[in-house]
C-alpha cells in the first residue's frame, strides 16, 4: 500500500511532524509560564484532532495514562472522552472503499451513495 503512494506517504508524514514539532515546541516554551495561563494542553488536542480519529483514539487512550504522558497532557486529552468532534460514517466508509477499491455496497443490502448496486458487498 504505502510502496505505490509515496508522494501520500510523505505528505502525510510532513503533516505529523509539522502538528508534533508545534506541540512539543508549545510545550517547551511554556513550561516557565503559570499554570492557570498555559494553552499547551489546549495545542496538544486541537493538534490531534487535526490529525485525525486514529490520533484522537491514541489521544482518548493516552488520557488514561498520565504515569506515561503525565498529568497535565492527561488531563488535557481527557477532554477528547467526552467533546471529541464527530466523524461521520459515511466519510468512514467512504475513506475505507476508497482505500480498496471498492465500488459496491458496503454490506449485503446497505446501499451508499454512488455505488455500483450490482458490485459484490464488501
Amino acid at each position: 500500500y504505502f510502496s505505490s503512494r509515496p508522494v501520500e506517504l510523505m505528505s502525510r508524514l510532513a503533516e505529523v511532524s509539522s502538528v508534533a514539532w508545534r506541540v512539543y515546541k508549545t510545550w517547551v516554551d511554556e513550561e516557565s509560564v503559570d499554570v492557570a495561563h498555559r494553552t499547551r494542553g489546549e495545542v496538544l488536542v486541537k493538534g490531534l484532532e487535526s490529525l485525525g480519529p486514529a490520533f484522537v483514539k491514541v489521544g482518548q487512550t493516552l488520557a488514561q495514562r498520565p504515569d506515561i504522558v503525565g498529568d497535565e497532557a492527561a488531563e488535557a486529552m481527557k477532554i477528547l472522552q467526552i467533546a471529541a468532534t464527530p466523524f461521520a460514517d459515511e466519510v468512514a466508509l467512504q475513506i475505507i472503499k476508497d482505500d480498496l477499491g471498492h465500488r459496491g455496497p458496503i454490506a449485503p443490502n446497505v446501499p451508499s451513495p454512488g455505488c455500483d448496486a450490482d458490485a459484490p458487498p464488501l
